[in-house]
């Protein structure tokens, strides 16, 4: 302890400080270097956990005696760098109830003792379970809940009541289902559970708003109707819309397309006789031969006693082949399509009638169905004229009259120079007389100020001798 304080007597200001600041140095590296050595790295194991998913794994791990850590927000948790791997597998192979679902893992450890309504409850359990984890596989997807509403069947009577579904789905932010989506699970859950309609499974989203629509709302039918309508439109309109850019270019041509859709279901059926044979130009048609049957009865005597003759009767019975056939249509046929195509560039009446055979082919038009299209020609507009090309949009009586020896560019005249063009030139004037008054007065004043007296010259000779030593002064340093 003396020596450490002679040599900090012996330091000067200086140096101590010096001395100070390595030992704060040395004594931050070793404390940086140690923790490094000896803290643990922690890594994610998983994230995004749902609280009940992040308290389940949280248990298991206390279980298993893993130290852990929670990451901000209490959805992410770390562990160990050299145990994540292993710690993350063990916990997927372990039944642990993730989303809040269990599937037929249930049945791993089954009770003998076990009544038979237990066991209905635990199958429940387990295949909503499945199909949520089934239905969570989806990207858009964040969280599921699914609910079976299977009506009970005994031995002897099978209950009337149909099976219904209903899945409540939370989407990730800023994503959505599409219709075919929606559709697509509605399947899969009538898929996976006995005598259940797809139509009888009813999707919810987060916000509690219906993404399926029942069979017998009118409303829902009204808007799925309207919708197939738009769909029918924007994919007409953009076959149109593409054939007309690629011959005119991009915004050259304006093309849209209503469709009439038909809301009435028409079944017809048809019924036709089939013959046994094909019968010739004058024969009858016949069919099989199902019973024939021959009568022979013989004569009765006649008043001079003679025998009559007999009496013949053939009776055939014959089957023909039938034929039904039953077409049906549904709601949602095209009835009629009309069609609109109106185009910037001038065209004549033979490329018009060209363009109307294109775009007739380019819908599907069909004269038999009462399809109408028009096909106009608007010319060269205005506002699309380039500034350079200004003599164009001159009527030809007056284009004509123009002499042709005139100049191609004409000097512009003084009105059509832009009004910001003056403001400027005003300012930059301004400007100017300001600096010419600034400098005349700066002149006046110098020339009244007159010239320098003795007291003065000495004052000013004692200024500049000061700042000549300051200058040697610091050269000498």
């Amino acid at each position: 302890m003396t020596i450490v304080k002679q040599i900090w007597a012996r330091l000067d200001q200086r140096g101590r400080i010096g001395l100070a600041f390595g030992v704060a140095a040395i004594l931050a590296l070793t404390s940086i270097l140690g923790y490094w050595t000896l803290r643990q790295d922690y890594q994610v194991l998983f994230s995004g956990l749902a609280p009940q998913d992040a308290a389940a794994m949280v248990a298991e791990l206390e279980r298993m005696k893993v130290p852990y850590r929670i990451g901000e927000g209490g959805d992410t948790i770390l562990v160990g760098a050299d145990v994540v791997h292993k710690t993350r597998l063990k916990l997927l192979g372990k039944d642990i109830p993730l989303h809040g679902a269990v599937g037929f893992e249930l049945f791993n450890n089954t009770d003998f003792g076990m009544t038979e309504f237990a066991q209905k409850v635990n199958y429940q359990r387990a295949l909503q379970g499945e199909i949520t984890r089934t239905i969570l596989s989806i990207e858009e997807i964040q969280g599921a809940r699914v609910h079976l509403a299977l009506p009970e069947h005994t031995l002897f009577k099978k209950a009337g009541a149909t099976p219904k579904a209903s899945v409540t789905l939370t989407l990730k932010p800023g994503r959505r289902l599409a219709p075919d989506q929606v559709r697509g699970i509605q399947r899969l859950v009538a898929a996976s559970v006995p005598d259940i309609r797809p139509e009888d499974v009813t999707l919810l989203d987060q916000h509690g708003v219906a993404l399926s629509r029942q069979g017998g709302d009118e409303a829902d039918l009204a808007s799925g109707r309207l919708e197939h309508k738009r769909g029918m439109e924007d994919y007409l309109g953009r076959k149109l819309a593409d054939v007309l850019d690629r011959s005119f270019g991009a915004g050259q041509a304006i093309a849209t397309v209503d469709v009439v859709l038909g809301n009435k279901q028409v079944k017809v059926t048809t019924e036709d006789v089939l013959p046994a044979n094909k019968p010739g130009a004058d024969e009858a048609p016949t069919g099989i031969v199902v019973r024939e049957r021959h009568t022979v009865r013989d004569g009765a005597a006649g008043k001079d006693g003679e025998q009559n003759e007999e009496e013949r009767n053939n009776e055939i019975e014959y089957q023909v082949g039938r034929r039904i056939e039953q077409v049906e249509s549904g709601p949602g046929a095209v009835e009629r399509l009309s069609v609109a195509v109106v185009v910037r560039a001038p065209l004549g009446e033979e490329e018009l009638g060209r363009l109307r055979e294109i775009a007739a082919n380019a819908v599907g038009f069909n004269a038999e169905r009462g399809d109408r299209i028009a096909v106009y020609s608007m010319g060269r507009l205005p506002a699309l004229t380039p500034s350079n090309e200004a003599a164009t949009t001159q009527p030809p009586a007056e284009a004509a009259a123009a002499p042709a020896s005139a100049a191609p560019t004409a000097a512009r005249p003084l009105g059509a120079v832009p009004q910001p063009f003056w403001w400027v030139l005003a300012g930059l004037l301004g400007l100017g007389a300001l600096l010419w008054f600034g400098a005349r007065r700066t002149v006046a004043e110098t020339t009244l100020a007159g010239p320098l007296d003795e007291a003065g010259r000495a004052a000013a000779l004692r200024q500049v001798q000061r700042w000549l030593d300051q200058e040697a002064a610091e050269e000498l340093r």
